[in-house]
């Protein structure tokens, strides 16, 4: 990463130090690492101490605070102190919130400020508070809406002309957490830490041990990327035409940042003038020794050397922040050999496991649940002045569990087994026992199967498959739309690294939306199961449908899928194997009123259905585009031919609503034979037509002209859109001028107008019918 230095003040000494700038060490990592060399309350307080500080609580100065990490994406709070920021970012990736404050002055010096410089219009200098994502190059960006900063509650959101890259990148609090990052990254990578990752928290940084590093490597045999070849790094790196040597892994960091020596020699004297040394002590009681010829690190004392086998050994015995001195073969050879140093320890009073800088004495139960061989001297290493200086902090007694990167193990007999969860911890007793942190583990130990011991979704790293647990076996979970749709988001999730399992899940189904339980078929969607009724089992291949995990099962909210579907925003009507799309709102209104509803699936749940033809609803109007003209109305998924326009009028019909269609859809649609006239039955209710009024029997009117099922050709759910016309007993065939009335079920011929008088025909309106209208009545006896 190169980064520009635009505008520095020097700052007053606070803490006068002659330490002179070594190229090849610029900072101890222990310096480097040191989370607690400063609080937030404490760095509010130093940049108090400057009064033309652009960043000090007393200048008003706010930012926001970053809160957390998911890859990618920082998050960020409310408005806070610099203090608070600056701290924060520390924590977060375990980095001296000094690193940051000398950054912060050295790149923009902000932390001194000046007369007339903090408020002078130019945000640049908040834009890019520590350079970060600034090349070197001329190119310049300008960005507007971001939170730069606050000064006395008011917000400044455009960054003005800036050299910053990306917008995310823009302000006093993004550039810092970044940074933090950046510098941390760097320090551990450049001494091989592969796997380096900070995930605690809102902090997921489970993209970095994917992320390859192209900064300067410190001395040893390491990978630059997770996946790359291991190459041994003679830890040089030229610097401005000079080869400089990678003495600690902050010196990496901080070359990687600013690939200059004015930068990093301006970085060294604000730091010591401030805070004192950058460096550390040999460790007390003990020297380190780096054989040249051999890439070997060796840890000195009492005249013996003992080999460090791997990184991990040197951050157990808390060597790591301590330099390593350069010595030659004739040096080595002239120490005592006490060959490789391990975990254990012993003295007079017992044997010892020594981790993260700590020694915790070891129990024979222990021992034997660690697979250590306590009683074996080959096993275990007197190594004299180290410990009796009691260089080592006194650790608590070796428990039964351990927690390696994230993950927590109980030990047993040498048998390592990962912990799913806080529930199994508590379950099996365990909650209450701290656990050793590290990795410090024998290489007799086992890895043994998981322990869960409540139902859950498990992940085994880096295999991409998810795993539902039920307490007894697993389930593949088929995809992510199975996930959520079964609710497993809201179940405790685990992610085992493949290393850390000894065994393929025994999975003995397949978890997906489609399920057989107890002869019924169901389709899971959306925290639902949906019970599909037996005309829609041929939808879906009965080879789809899986025995689910039956608890998880019962506790989804139940349903019934209906035959009209919602699925990605498209209608469709499922019937006869198929999927049919509904494409008018009209029809998408009649399906729904017909079958009581719509049902929203996931468009996925549909991927593998056969399409049908457009589905049309009953009452559409089609004209089928095969010459003829005629109108049908779909009756039954029947065609039922309306015969004319003074038919098509009586049912309220509107010629807007006739739609064509090709006959490859309407051929799925059987014209039933049958023509809508006179007498119909729609829905348990008759009707029947004369010219172009409609009329509807009811009551005593249904009695009297006879509704016998027979006389009316009955078309279910067929739409009448107009209201009828009042019926009266007397009818008037307008076409040979006779008149008839109603009675028994049956129209009577009035044979005189006594007749038509006796019968109430004064008072009556009679009702202008044709002889097709009559003819469709049973004609009984004149009277």
């Amino acid at each position: 990463m190169v980064l520009l230095c635009v505008f520095i003040v020097l700052p007053r000494n606070q803490a006068a130090h002659a330490e002179a700038f070594n190229q090849n060490r610029i900072i101890d990592d222990g310096i480097f690492d040191r989370t607690d060399s400063m609080n937030a309350s404490q760095i509010d307080s130093f940049l108090n101490s400057f009064p033309n500080s652009c960043i000090s609580p007393n200048s008003g100065f706010k930012a926001i605070d970053p809160t957390g990490y998911s890859p990618g994406v920082y998050q960020y709070g409310g408005f806070v102190t610099a203090g608070q920021v600056i701290y924060d970012a520390g924590q977060a990736y375990g980095l001296n919130p000094q690193v940051l404050l000398t950054t912060l002055q050295k790149e923009q010096s902000l932390v001194v400020g000046g007369a007339g410089y903090c408020n002078n219009g130019d945000q640049h200098k908040y834009a890019a508070a520590v350079g970060y994502g600034c090349p070197d190059s001329p190119t310049t960006f300008s960005y507007s809406g971001l939170n730069l900063y606050q000064r006395n509650g008011v917000t400044v959101t455009d960054t003005g002309t800036t050299c910053v890259n990306s917008a995310a990148k823009a302000g006093f609090s993004q550039q810092v957490i970044r940074a933090a990052w950046l510098f941390k990254f760097g320090e551990q990578r450049s001494k091989g830490n592969v796997g380096w990752a900070v995930i605690k928290g809102n902090w997921n940084n489970s993209d970095d041990p994917q992320t390859c590093y192209g900064g300067p490597m410190t001395q040893g045999t390491y990978q630059r990327c997770p996946s790359g070849a291991t190459t041994y790094y003679d830890g040089y790196t030229t610097i401005d035409g000079t080869a400089v040597h990678m003495d600690t892994g902050g010196t990496a960091a901080l070359y990687w940042y600013t690939p200059h020596f004015p930068g990093n020699q301006h970085f060294f004297d604000i730091f010591t003038g401030w805070f004192g040394s950058t460096q550390f002590p040999q460790p007390l009681g003990a020297t380190l020794y780096h054989q040249a010829s051999t890439g070997i690190i060796y840890l000195v004392t009492d005249s013996t050397r003992y080999q460090i086998p791997d990184w991990d050994m040197m951050i157990n015995y808390g060597l790591d922040s301590y330099p390593v001195q350069t010595v030659s073969d004739t040096t080595i050879q002239s120490l005592a050999n006490g060959g490789l140093l391990t975990n254990l320890i012993y003295d007079s009073n017992g044997v010892y496991l020594v981790n993260n800088g700590s020694r915790h004495p070891v129990s024979q139960t222990m021992c034997t649940s660690w697979g250590f061989s306590c009683s074996d001297g080959t096993k275990v290493k007197p190594l004299g002045a180290i410990f009796q200086t009691q260089y080592l902090k006194q650790g608590g007694l070796l428990t039964e569990l351990l927690k390696v990167n994230g993950a927590v193990y109980k030990l047993s007999n040498g048998l390592r087994q990962p912990i799913a969860n806080a529930k199994t911890l508590s379950d099996l007793n365990l909650a209450t026992t701290p656990a050793i942190t590290g990795s410090a583990v024998n290489t007799k130990q086992s890895l043994g199967a998981l322990l869960m011991t409540t139902a859950g979704v498990v992940q085994f790293s880096p295999d991409p498959h998810i795993y539902y647990y039920d307490g007894t076996n697993y389930a593949t979970v088929g995809d992510m739309d199975v996930y959520f749709d079964w609710g497993l988001n809201a179940q405790p999730y685990l992610s085992v690294p493949v290393s850390s399992f000894n065994q393929t899940p025994p999975t003995t189904s397949l978890l997906n939306d489609f399920v057989l339980s107890s002869g019924q078929y169901y389709v899971v969607d959306q925290g639902r199961r949906l019970s599909i009724p037996a005309n829609l089992n041929t939808v879906w291949p009965s080879g789809q449908f899986s025995g689910p995990p039956q608890t998880l099962f019962n506790g989804l909210a139940s349903g019934t899928l209906l035959p009209l579907v919602k699925a990605g925003g498209t209608v469709f009507l499922l019937k006869s194997g198929q999927k049919h799309y509904v494409q008018t709102i009209e029809e998408y209104s009649v399906l729904q009123s017909t079958v009581g509803g719509v049902s929203a699936l996931r468009s996925t749940k549909l991927n593998g259905v056969a399409q049908g033809n457009d589905a049309l609803a009953d009452g559409s109007l089609i004209n089928v585009q095969d010459g003829s003209g005629i109108i049908y109305v779909v009756n039954n998924d029947h065609l039922t031919h309306v015969p004319s326009p003074n038919v098509f009028d009586a049912y309220g019909y509107s010629w807007g609503a006739v739609r064509s269609y090709p006959t490859a859809i309407t051929n799925d649609y059987p014209i039933d034979g049958q023509i809508l006239t006179n007498s119909r039955s729609v829905d348990g209710t008759h009707y029947f037509v004369s010219g172009s009024t409609l009329y509807r029997l009811s009551g005593t009117q249904a009695s009297d002209y006879g509704t016998i099922d027979s006389k009316f050709t009955l078309i279910s759910r067929l739409s009448v859109k107009r209201d009828p016309a009042t019926l009266s007993r007397f009818m008037l065939n307008t076409d040979d001028g006779r008149v008839y009335y109603a009675s028994g079920g049956a129209i009577h011929y009035v044979s005189s107008y006594a007749s038509y008088m006796a019968y109430g025909g004064g008072q009556a309106q009679r009702i202008s019918v044709n002889t097709n209208t009559i003819q469709s009545f049973v004609i009984a006896q004149p009277i």
